[in-house]
């Protein structure tokens, strides 16, 4: 080591003298490496495809995103952050600001290897941590730094799945609904005896199922149910509606209303199609028409779902999807209205999302529909397509829209277990704070979450 430093010592020693003139030089005693920052990341992933064909697909991004701290007690320099899965790190360059003569480096493994002299256009391999070393320009003092680059180990952007139970806790439902009600999986279903309800003791990987009756009319539309606030709403075919902070305890917020079908639940409103007109109420009592941008002709009628987002600005959007009543359509139709804070949301004007032709990407008509947020964007999955209009097959994919439901694509790295597609049965799904998105169908019980939305920082 010491032969090392020296060797070092007179090699900065020679340069300050070649580049000294008659000016006095200041030589200091002072080195240490005071900040350093990654320079662009290169990214290379391998992605089967369907035909079990691998392929590659290589990108790049900015590595000031991922800042990296130096402490100087320590002499570790690490990003906080983890990079991306799939990060090159056998070449990067590294911006390194020090006070002192030089900074040299090898690696951490090797105290045997000769330093080499840094310079901000070399490309360093850290797939294995490096030794920074300094020296001060008076040759009395150095210090040695660990650089160490932490980097995911698991693609942030695919999805586990893992199946946990089969369980006959919801086998005779034939149409059903799952929330996350105080902490609690529930299935809301509809049975030959009534409807009833399957409650998971557990939100772990392993839980069990308590059968609980209802006192929910039959002639409730029980895939329709939407929670707001942690209280579950739904209306019946005579249009009534009925609120639950359980799932299983129900009360009658409002008497029938004919042709009713409850559309969503805000913290201001109930909003409502009724008869072909989309209304709102504070109540649930007294209901006004909500305003148009185009002709209520393309409002939905049936399987009526509905999310409402918070974006990064505070604007609240609400988006809703069904399916119309007439016609041969082979898509959903989705509506949706943005208020700001300071807004009032009744003035806020619904927007008619219109299926030009040249948008290929539009939620198709399934059975089954389940509709959330999730990652910040929307999340729709289902069964086959509803006889006659369209051909899809049961959970062929799921489909998520970036741009408020304008388009739904289909994700090709986000996929349903291929244990539950082309399964024929009545399905929910829902969402829990962990972010797991939960999937009942057919006795089968599965949980799933994209890897970075569990990430802590390692």
């Amino acid at each position: 080591m010491k032969r090392h430093i020296i060797l070092l010592f007179l090699a900065c020693a020679a340069m300050l003298t070649s580049c000294s003139s008659d000016d006095e030089v200041e030589v200091t005693e002072r080195c240490y490496i005071s900040s350093a920052s990654l320079g662009t990341l290169k990214r290379i992933m391998h992605i089967s495809s369907s035909a079990d064909k691998d392929s590659v697909i290589r990108s790049t991004y900015t590595g000031n995103s991922y800042p990296l701290t130096v402490n100087q007690r320590t002499l570790t320099i690490e990003n906080y952050d983890s990079l991306l899965y799939g990060t090159d790190l056998s070449a990067l360059l590294v911006g390194i600001n020090y006070v002192g003569a030089t900074v040299a480096y090898r690696p951490a493994s090797d105290e045997t290897s000769d330093w080499m002299s840094y310079k901000a256009t070399d490309s360093l391999n850290l797939t294995e941590p490096l030794h920074l070393f300094t020296l001060s320009e008076d040759g009395n003092s150095y210090r040695i730094y660990t650089l160490k680059l932490n980097v995911h180990k698991v693609d942030g952007d695919s999805l586990r799945w893992s199946r946990l139970e089969t369980t006959d806790a919801f086998e005779n439902m034939t149409a059903m609904h799952a929330a996350i009600v105080g902490g609690q999986l529930t299935v809301t279903g509809l049975t030959e005896s009534g409807v009833q309800q399957a409650v998971r003791s557990s939100l772990g990987s392993q839980g069990e199922w308590t059968i609980r009756n209802t006192n929910l009319l039959a002639t409730a539309d029980v895939e329709a149910i939407r929670q707001h606030d942690d209280v579950l709403y739904t209306h019946t075919a005579e249009g009534a509606i009925y609120s639950s902070p359980n799932g299983a305890d129900w009360t009658e917020v409002a008497p029938a209303v004919e042709g009713l079908s409850l559309a969503a639940v805000t913290d201001n409103f109930y909003y409502a199609i009724i008869n072909g007109r989309l209304c709102s109420s504070e109540d649930a009592l007294t209901w006004s028409d909500e305003r148009l941008d185009d002709d209520p002709l393309h409002l939905p009628a049936t399987m009526l779902r509905s999310y409402v987002t918070t974006q990064s600005n505070g604007n609240r959007r609400l988006t809703l999807m069904g399916y119309r009543a007439e016609g041969t359509d082979t898509t959903a139709v989705v509506w949706s209205k943005l208020w700001a804070s300071d807004e009032d949301e009744q003035d806020a004007v619904w927007m008619y999302i219109n299926p030009t032709d040249d948008n290929i990407y539009q939620m198709p008509r399934l059975q089954h529909l389940n509709l959330m947020e999730y990652d910040g964007r929307g999340l729709a999955l289902g069964g086959a397509s509803q006889v006659g209009h369209g051909s899809h097959t049961s959970m062929d994919g799921m489909y998520f829209s970036n741009d408020h439901g304008i388009t739904w694509k289909p994700d090709y790295e986000l996929l349903l277990p291929k244990a539950v597609q082309g399964t024929e049965s009545p399905m929910a799904a829902t969402v829990d704070e962990d972010n797991y998105i939960w999937l009942i169908l057919d006795k089968q019980v599965w949980r799933g979450r994209l890897n970075r939305l569990g990430f802590a920082r390692q």
